[in-house]
């Protein structure tokens, strides 16, 4: 009889064979990019499905010019003004937390299938993705060692590392061409 076990070993041997011609870098450090786009792209689309998206357009707005009228407060050093930034920061600090519960509602949708696809490829990818030609862990000098590590005078990213950094960068960029930030 088959269990469980039998078939989830199957399914990833067959994923493994899927992915040996993105095993080693430089395909590896494409398709991690490409990975990293496509799970940005799901999670700006599940934000849109299940979040009021022009509340949290409306709310960062508030946000905004909160912070611009704080900064002025500060700079000009007014009185009247910095008493009604104190007047309203308990409903701007009430609009972040909407706005985080709003932005967090979509990580239900893609949570648990984002966590077996990391358990499947953090078993593929034990060696670097990509190699850098400067050392993370001089210019990052906390963290530079849990996200690489030095090899033949480069420096070897992780998958997680590499993955993260990019997902970084392009759910940033996407969110802010669909206008979520």
């Amino acid at each position: 009889m088959v269990g469980l076990g039998d078939l989830w070993n199957a399914f990833v041997s067959y994923i493994y064979e899927l992915l040996i011609p993105f095993k080693d870098p430089p395909m590896s450090a494409i398709f991690v990019v490409l990975l990293s786009g496509v799970i940005s792209i799901i999670s700006t689309l599940s934000t849109f499905l299940v979040s009021d998206v022009n509340r949290i357009r409306r709310y960062q707005r508030e946000i905004n010019r909160f912070n611009k009228m704080k900064q002025e407060a500060e700079k000009s050093g007014d009185r009247k003004l910095m008493a009604k930034v104190r007047r309203l920061e308990p409903a701007i600090a009430k609009k972040q937390s909407e706005i985080m519960g709003l932005r967090l509602k979509p990580l239900l949708i893609y949570m648990i299938p984002l966590i077996v696809l990391f358990a499947i490829l953090s078993g593929f990818y034990t060696e670097p993705v990509a190699y850098l030609p400067f050392d993370l862990s001089v210019w990052i000098p906390l963290f530079g060692e849990f996200l690489g590590s030095k090899t033949d005078g480069l420096f070897g990213i992780s998958f997680f590392a590499y993955y993260f950094i990019w997902s970084f960068f392009l759910s940033t960029l996407i969110n802010k061409i669909v206008g979520l930030t």
